[in-house]
């Protein structure tokens, strides 16, 4: 007299389990980057944002283009001075909105106003420094940079051949996501 099989063994159990863990952790890592990758274009699009702002500001304060090899201020330029950040937020609405924080930025401080490094605002005093920057970058002056997208915050610990990831928002309104060394103290580089 025969028996009928009544379950499965500890063996079989295991081997199942083994091939369901591992089937999770490929999805969970393949996961991994496409959320990255997600977190990066809403990042992009909060720079587009911001750029619109500036651009409507320019507009409005009768700004021209920089270009290669003329010294501007940021009157000229029609950007607004670093004393108005705030205001030129407010004014533009951005203020109102999630487009001041990076959504890589973990965890997210409430003392700051925005995770985005202004790097094309300038002072009232118009210092030859800056005149001379946008004379040397031209369209390509960074507006604001984002240093967020890396995985280890910690960059003074790092090798030599470590890389950050950095995106910037040009003054021509185009984006650019670029590696540069995780050495390197300049984030507009």
């Amino acid at each position: 007299m025969m028996r009928g099989h009544k379950g499965f063994t500890l063996i079989e159990i295991l081997v199942v389990s083994a091939i369901v863990g591992m089937l999770c952790m490929l999805i969970f890592a393949a996961l991994g980057s496409a959320r990255e990758k997600g977190r990066q274009r809403v990042c992009a699009s909060n720079l587009h944002q911001f750029g619109l702002a500036f651009q409507m500001y320019s507009a409005d304060y009768d700004g021209i283009d920089a270009q290669l090899g003329v010294p501007m201020t940021h009157e000229q330029l029609g950007l607004p001075p670093a004393s108005y950040i705030f205001g030129f937020m407010k004014e533009y609405k951005l203020l109102d909105t999630a487009v001041l924080h990076c959504p890589s930025e973990h965890p997210r401080p409430l003392h700051l106003l925005t995770s985005y490094y202004i790097s094309a605002i300038s002072d009232e005093y118009n210092t030859p420094g800056y005149t001379q920057m946008v004379a040397q970058a031209g369209p390509n002056l960074d507006l604001l940079t984002c240093p967020m997208h890396n995985v280890a915050l910690d960059f003074q610990n790092q090798p030599t051949w470590a890389t950050k990831w950095i995106q910037s928002l040009h003054i021509d309104q185009h984006i650019t996501f670029h590696q540069i060394p995780a050495s390197a103290n300049n984030l507009a580089e």
